[in-house]
């Protein structure tokens, strides 16, 4: 009998998948741009609102459409199979892998910080035009270990996910206790302020708003992944919609509660400053004089290697579900005989994301992936409204809470934040477009001419 996640487990996978490198250091990014904390922290609640919003509306559709494929379902069933294709394409080969790749080049370096050899100074392989470091190949090992992992079944899978979901939240409240309970912390911080380059019109205001949402929104991404996996859930009609919103309300507790322990022990000023952007490691080093470091290190690693193990684990389902339609190469619609997994799924895209890995770095995937992603999100729940008008008989065991004023708002934040992205990252946002189109050469080739293997 095929195993099953039960609610905890899908919690779980909702909390670990959006929980990685992010809130470990977004803060200190964002911090350079904003005058003062409590901008900050409001982003952040306001980011977590927004996400929630989108959560209520998914799990409408969830309860609609409980079978394989989650959120490409949704728009396939709404928007037709050219949308569908484009969305699995975009997040296959971009959003998914690329928060994988960047996630996985994060945890690297902090493994740099018990192993000095590992580091992206120490270049191991020097082909003139391809350059990899020691950072990059523990990056890929970790990317080949999980999906090892993942091969093997659902369940050893699972059983990883709720290990390390687990222990980064405990690293993450202690953490948060000492900061709080700390002689050096100050209620002041919260409220602290230093000079930015100002901002002379509305207009500059939120372009630096979008900006600073792009990254926010990194850290929350992945929120509705679980959606991919909604056929190996129990009950999954109820269970995937709970997940989704306990889940997300959680990790916005979370991560506010966070980013206002950073104010506490250091101000906006040294939260800013904080070397390579480690606000964390900065604020533990204080806590924890002796051991802050490799503290904060150990626990990055935890969280980053157990938000990679939810990633992989729900993106082979993606595509997954795109080749049982017949909307991508046979092959990776085939389950592995013994562990009835997505075997050949899960092998490409660990080779897809070892090449982003390669080829890749941090900063330049935190834009464009967002921008993707929540475009695509934009679609999927604006599909609520389409489905309401169009099959108003169809079962929703789930309603979207507060429709249609939930639904409304989540789109109009996504539309204004979407458009100011656009505006001040041009480059990137264009690229992630780019991307997205291209998927019209790969639906040309794979579905007109028929072409499998």
């Amino acid at each position: 009998m095929r195993y099953k996640l039960n609610l905890i487990d899908s919690i779980l996978v909702v909390v670990g998948s959006m929980i990685g490198s992010g809130i470990f250091i977004i803060p200190s990014i964002i911090a350079s741009k904003i005058p003062d904390s409590t901008t900050i922290i409001s982003i952040w609640i306001i980011a977590g609102i927004i996400t929630i919003l989108g959560a209520i509306n998914y799990a409408e559709l969830a309860s609609m459409f409980p079978g394989k494929g989650g959120q490409y379902t949704y728009l396939r069933e709404t928007y037709g199979n050219l949308i569908g294709f484009l969305f699995v394409w975009t997040s296959f080969f971009v959003i998914q892998a690329g928060t994988i790749a960047a996630v996985a080049i994060a945890m690297a370096k902090y493994v740099g910080t018990f192993i000095p050899a590992i580091s992206e100074k120490n270049i191991i392989l020097d082909l003139n035009i391809l350059k990899v470091n020691s950072a990059q190949l523990v990056g890929a090992l970790s990317i080949i270990l999980l999906t090892g992992i993942n091969i093997i079944g659902l369940k050893w899978g699972s059983i990883v996910q709720n290990i390390f979901t687990l222990s980064k939240v405990i690293v993450i409240f202690i953490l948060v206790s000492f900061a709080f309970f700390h002689p050096l912390g100050s209620i002041e911080n919260l409220f602290s302020t230093h000079k930015v380059e100002p901002l002379e019109s509305i207009n500059l205001v939120l372009m630096v708003a979008a900006w600073s949402l792009s990254k926010v929104f990194f850290a929350y991404d992945a929120w509705y992944y679980l959606t991919y996996i909604s056929h190996e859930v129990k009950d999954s009609h109820k269970n995937v919609p709970l997940a989704m919103v306990i889940g997300t309300a959680l990790t916005t507790l979370i991560y506010v509660v966070t980013t206002m322990s950073y104010f506490y022990i250091l101000g906006i000023e040294n939260v800013s400053k904080s070397f390579d952007n480690k606000v964390a490691e900065e604020v533990a080093k204080v806590i924890f004089p002796m051991f802050g470091v490799y503290f904060i290190s150990l626990g990055i690693i935890i969280s980053t290697f157990g938000c990679n193990n939810g990633l992989i684990l729900t993106g082979a389902r993606l595509i997954y579900a795109l080749a049982s339609d017949k909307l991508f190469f046979d092959s990776f619609a085939k389950e592995h005989p013994k562990y009835q997994t997505p075997h050949i799924a899960l092998i490409f895209q660990a080779i897809w994301i070892i090449v982003l890995i390669i080829i890749g770095n941090y900063s330049s995937l935190l834009t464009y992936v967002t921008f993707a992603s929540i475009g695509f999100n934009f679609l999927t729940v604006l599909a609520v409204i389409v489905q309401r008008i169009r099959s108003p008989s169809h079962e929703r065991p789930f309603k979207a809470w507060l429709y249609p004023f939930s639904t409304i708002l989540y789109l109009l934040s996504t539309f204004i934040f979407l458009m100011y992205t656009l505006i001040s990252s041009p480059k990137e946002t264009l690229a992630g477009i780019a991307i997205i189109l291209s998927g019209l050469i790969g639906y040309i080739g794979l579905v007109f001419t028929k072409w499998r293997i």
